[in-house]
């Protein structure tokens, strides 16, 4: 049932230039393939972007990175990061969706805007958010290190148990506004 209602509102998003998304590590099944979850993204409009880059009108980039774990998972190794950056005009906005915010060296050195990440669940329960904390420079919230800016939710679901204590399941809605 979750799955239906899921799908409904996913549906009934819409956007002027295209809804997109990146996996995470638990949207590889243990062979690493993500068919399954990228055909029912693409059923309700939804654009995954696998280490891969698209400019939107013209007037902004997004960067959609393969997780961190996919290497693990299939033996694959993700793109480099200045592999991905390369060719994009740094005059533009770059936005980028990287499931873990881990390395934030890498998008701060290159010029990125903002980073939307997740996976953390904010520690989902107690003691797990004190090591999300340690672990993470950022494992929940909004920070700004000079011109980057990196806003990670705790997300919509669990991981393991079906819990959660002091940490909410959330869909960010944030607005944007190039200056």
């Amino acid at each position: 049932m979750i799955l239906i209602v899921c799908k409904i509102i996913l549906k009934n998003v819409k956007s002027k230039y295209g809804i997109y998304a990146s996996l995470g590590n638990h949207d590889y099944d243990h062979k690493g393939d993500s068919t399954y979850r990228i055909d029912n993204f693409e059923k309700v409009g939804i654009n995954i972007l696998r280490d891969s880059v698209i400019n939107i009108n013209k007037s902004f980039y997004i960067i959609g990175r393969e997780d961190k774990f996919y290497e693990r998972i299939n033996g694959t190794k993700r793109k480099e990061f200045l592999e991905l950056m390369d060719g994009i005009d740094k005059n533009l906005p770059i936005i980028v969706l990287d499931h873990q915010p881990s390395n934030l060296e890498e998008p701060i050195k290159t010029g990125v805007d903002l980073q939307l990440s997740g996976h953390t669940h904010k520690g989902q329960f107690f003691p797990f958010n004190l090591i999300t904390k340690r672990v993470f420079k950022k494992d929940y919230g909004y920070l700004k290190i000079g011109n980057f800016q990196i806003i990670v939710s705790s997300g919509a679901r669990t991981w393991g148990p079906p819990i959660r204590i002091g940490s909410k399941s959330e869909i960010v809605d944030i607005e944007i506004q190039f200056m």
